[in-house]
């Protein structure tokens, strides 16, 4: 019988990637427990015995004692919980030192906690960075969603809705309301509504029913006919402030300390370990022979951008023959008794935002004159025209200053300003054109009438107020303004993370927890894990015989995390530690010859001082700059091949 030699294939790749995928899950769990028991113990995770549906591995495998598995893992309700992070009070930022405490979400009794534990001791610094990782999630539709926390707090704390201190902006009694679960079209199910104490604020009644605030008939028919309606709620601000001593509600953000058993605090958050929990290698030694029923806990969909569909996408196969799982097993047991000690050659197989600029030309846009004029024209107004120019600029600005920070969704309301811009312009000029209207239709019907005059005078009198507006009534913002936001802010979200519903998994958590050397450690041991599925695999996806090569003896390499240097050295044979050194001394001595030329030239220039020869003085500082420069170079550059010719 012929027996056809051949390279492993694709699709084989990708099974092996499978095998190893579970194997470094596997022990990420177990390390991690041991590290962070308060994190991990909560971690909801399953291990079976893998089966072909899972993927293709040799029947030889399931003898070895890295034998197929499949762990699949998900952060649950109380997980989810624990991580999150709400980092901002209505005074400010949460510190290093703050503690948890609760605080009000709008004014229909819902309550929030911010401050967390996790929010400064979840993860490590990132050790490039400095900076520290924070997660805002909450958990829908029995996943951990990733929420923008910038979106959270300008929704929940008034205080931080503007840089400065700014009238019915800044000072609103409460945040908006907040339904969980709510919101068919969001991933994250949240949606925040507008509440009777934000209508008080700006004199409106409330709809219950539609969650709006809108002016009563009285105010918005009579009202104009008569007075007006800025002088009525100028008149209502006057009663408010002679009974209270303020034109704004009674102030509702009053934060309260959680209690001592809460597992926000530090103490009782570390101590949060669950004692039912069972390491991945218990589980192992209790799996039961034979298949597997089915799996416990669903596998999640990987998190983190690229691990595997950039491997699918790298080993992606062209269209090939593979042959069947049964067939396959039976030329792996004639491919048994062929034996291949590498006597052969080994071959290879032949299977490579929008930024600032963007909202500064938005507002050059909004705030250019012939722009505004046009439309101005069209209006019949220039104070319409100056009035919005300036509360759009006003808007956008603000945004800016206040959401453009070091947050990984720095760039959150630029989606924001594109679509609710003209939102709220269009809000404005609709207001104020009608005020126009209203006004012109008065000074036609009264206008030869005594009772007429007044009537002007105060028509006249309110149009001076919308436009002045001292009460800052026009700050309200427009009845869909809260959906437009959180729509931006997840399609933001979306486009970060790469993901259509980005959920929270053990493989994001493992990302952030471990540290850069331990992660290499695991990827150091997926080589190996590799080895060992390909070491079992006789046959290719085709059917043919692999040609292995040399056989590789794993029983002395050992899989400590506390022998990263010695795998390491491992990597690298004599050959390649020999030419490193032969480099490193090329470069050595390049850098020595220029040290001395810079030396001389040193010299050189003091003594061209002291004699004043300014044009050789110039001459010698660049000289010193260019080595200087190469100096450098030298030190970053992988092939100093032409500087060795120039300076040895």
């Amino acid at each position: 019988v012929e027996i056809i030699i051949m390279s492993i294939t694709v699709q084989d790749k990708m099974n092996a990637s499978k095998y190893v995928k579970n194997w470094i899950t596997f022990d990420m769990i177990e390390i991690l427990y041991k590290k962070y028991p308060h994190i991990v113990s909560h971690l909801t995770y399953d291990i079976r015995r893998a089966t072909e549906k899972d993927f293709y591995f040799p029947k030889e495998l399931t003898a070895s004692p890295y034998y197929p598995i499949v762990v699949t893992s998900k952060v649950g309700e109380k997980l989810c919980n624990l991580i999150s992070c709400n980092p901002q009070t209505n005074s400010g930022p949460c510190t290093q030192t703050s503690k948890a405490q609760s605080y009000p979400v709008g004014d229909d009794g819902k309550k929030d906690v911010s401050c967390q534990a996790s929010c400064f001791n979840l993860f490590p610094k990132n050790e490039q960075t400095g900076q520290q990782v924070k997660l805002t999630t909450t958990y829908h539709k029995n996943e951990c969603i990733l929420i923008d926390g910038s979106v959270k707090a300008f929704m929940e704390f008034p205080n931080v809705r503007s840089a400065k201190p700014e009238t019915r902006v800044t000072d609103i009694p409460c945040g908006f309301n907040r339904s969980d679960h709510e919101h068919p079209y969001s991933y994250s199910g949240i949606r925040y509504h507008y509440n009777k104490t934000y209508c008080d604020s700006f004199f409106d009644e409330f709809d219950e029913e539609n969650k709006v605030c809108y002016v009563h008939w009285s105010k918005k028919y009579i009202g104009n006919v008569i007075l007006g309606e800025y002088i009525i709620k100028a008149c209502q601000a006057l009663d408010r402030y002679v009974w209270t001593g303020s034109t704004l509600p009674e102030n509702k953000m009053k934060f309260d300390a959680v209690d001592s058993d809460s597992d926000y605090l530090l103490e009782n958050w570390l101590k949060n370990i669950d004692s039912t929990f069972v390491t991945p290698a218990v589980k192992f030694q209790n799996l039961p022979p034979g298949s597997p029923e089915k799996p416990v806990v669903q596998p999640e969909k990987s998190f983190i951008k690229g691990i595997s569909r950039v491997m699918d996408n790298l080993h992606k196969p062209n269209p090939e023959v593979s042959v069947e799982a049964d067939r396959r097993r039976i030329l792996e047991k004639n491919a048994n008794t062929y034996s291949n000690d590498g006597s052969r050659a080994k071959r290879s197989s032949s299977d490579s935002s929008k930024g600032p600029g963007f909202i500064m030309g938005l507002i050059n846009q909004l705030t250019h004159p012939e722009f505004w004029r046009d439309l101005g024209l069209g209006l019949g107004y220039d104070a319409t025209l100056l009035y919005v120019r300036s509360i759009l600029k006003k808007l956008a600005t603000k945004l800016t200053e206040k959401f453009a920070t070091i947050i990984t969704r720095k760039k959150i309301f630029i989606m924001a300003l594109e679509q609710g811009m003209a939102r709220v312009a269009r809000a404005i000029i609709v207001k104020v054109a009608s005020k126009a209207a209203i006004a012109l239709l008065k000074l036609m019907v009264s206008a030869l009438t005594v009772v007429g005059i007044l009537l002007n005078v105060l028509m006249v009198f309110d149009l001076l107020l919308t436009f002045a507006d001292p009460l800052k009534l026009n700050n309200k913002y427009p009845d869909d303004f809260l959906d437009d936001q959180m729509y931006a802010a997840e399609q933001r979200i979306r486009l970060e993370t790469d993901m259509v519903t980005p959920v929270i998994t053990f493989d994001f958590l493992a990302n952030y927890l471990l540290t850069q050397k331990e992660y290499s450690v695991f990827q150091i041991n997926s080589i190996i894990y590799e080895a060992e599925y390909f070491l079992h695999l006789r046959v290719n996806s085709q059917g043919s015989v692999i040609d292995r090569g040399e056989k590789i003896n794993l029983e002395n390499i050992d899989l400590n995390i506390d022998d990263y240097d010695f795998i390491n050295l491992r990597l690298y044979s004599q050959q390649d530690l020999y030419k490193y050194e032969v480099d490193h001394m090329k470069r050595i001595k390049v850098v020595d010859k220029i040290k001395k030329i810079n030396y001389f030239c040193t010299a050189a220039l003091i003594v061209s001082l002291v004699l004043q020869y300014f044009l050789l003085v110039i001459f010698i500082i660049i000289t010193i700059c260019v080595l200087t420069y190469v100096q450098y170079t030298v030190l970053g550059s992988e092939d100093i091949t032409e500087f060795v010719e120039f300076f040895l």
